[in-house]
């Protein structure tokens, strides 16, 4: 979640979005009604009867145990407040709450220090919070399961902006998407594999111009992408670049270890999205934006987005990702 740096838009977006009006209202951060180009042509997810843009150049089958967010060092596991099973809280307004994000990310680094050391403590952690992240889930009547973030977050600090809890993200679902997928690969747990399925399963029910479902994690914009949701909401669409990548990573790990075509149609819509919207992300000279509707800048996310962009070059065999991360890091790096 990002510090805030506004770049100076005109004396319109200033006054409206640094006073805090609502944006809807202002109309300021208004997400481009088109992407800078058209790619792909119109496909059916599975069996949903949603339509969205592929663009279907292919896949590398990389192993995932090496996309960047693995590369970590060595830490302890006490790395702030935690719960008695050592789950770690986040502390909101003096209350302390449980983060679905921080609790995957904390996982996925444990996996990775017990593969480095072989120290089964990291290992039961692990186990710790993926049971706590499967004990906090709601369970939609379909079966795909939604971990919530149980407090109100304002994005970008503004008030205007409030996200009600409970509330879903994008990239929590990715994040406890991997988390599982990484799980079932070192322990053969059928349960970490029916977590899995039912992470995934939140994907499948996007927002659509048409309209949206209880509980979504991505949405359809009007040109036919497919984004996935860092911050979803019912009135307008955030498209926040580095929670969508989040998500594709772990659409990726799925789709690695089930093989599952519909999960290989989202990867492909996705990069598809990414294709066609990344120019609008950029700014040339400075960092990046953070999500289009606000256009917040903020350099250490643009870090983090000059990175995802090189794993997608990877992942995806496409150079581009790798040309638009170059971009980035001239831009600002």
């Amino acid at each position: 979640m990002p510090r805030v740096r506004r770049r100076a838009l005109g004396v319109g977006f200033a006054l409206a979005c640094g006073l805090g009006i609502a944006l809807a209202a202002a109309g300021c951060g208004e997400s481009p009604l088109a992407p800078p180009r058209l790619l792909g042509i119109f496909t059916p997810i599975g069996d949903s009867g949603v339509e969205v843009r592929i663009q279907d150049q292919g896949i590398m089958d990389r192993d995932a145990s090496t996309m960047w967010y693995d590369q970590y060092s060595i830490t302890a596991p006490d790395l702030g407040p935690e719960d008695d099973q050592g789950v770690p809280f986040v502390e909101v307004n003096g209350q302390l709450y449980y983060h679905p994000v921080k609790i995957a990310q904390r996982g996925l680094r444990f996996l990775w220090t017990f593969g480095q050391t072989g120290d089964s403590t990291y290992l039961d952690y692990a186990y710790r919070f993926a049971a706590r992240l499967r004990a906090t889930a709601d369970v939609s009547s379909d079966g795909a399961r939604f971990y919530p973030y149980p407090y109100d977050f304002y994005l970008h600090h503004l008030s205007s902006e409030r996200m009600k809890a409970p509330w879903y993200s994008g990239m929590a679902q990715g994040q406890a998407l991997s988390f599982f997928v990484r799980l079932y690969r070192l322990t053969g747990d059928p349960s970490y594999r029916k977590a899995a399925d039912s992470t995934f399963a939140t994907f499948l029910t996007p927002k659509t111009p048409e309209g949206h479902p209880d509980r979504f994690v991505a949405h359809v914009d009007s040109s036919g992408y497919y984004w996935v949701d860092e911050y979803p909401m019912v009135r307008q669409n955030n498209d926040t670049l580095n929670g969508f990548i989040y998500g594709v990573f772990g659409l990726y790990e799925y789709w690695r270890l089930s093989g599952d075509p519909t999960a290989r149609q989202l990867v492909l819509a996705s990069l598809t999205t990414l294709r066609a919207y990344l120019p609008a992300f950029r700014v040339q000279g400075e960092p990046s934006y953070y999500c289009l509707r606000h256009r917040v800048q903020d350099p250490a996310y643009h870090e983090v987005h000059v990175q995802e962009l090189h794993q997608l070059a990877l992942m995806s065999g496409d150079v581009y990702f790798q040309q638009i991360s170059n971009l980035f890091h001239r831009d600002h790096g």
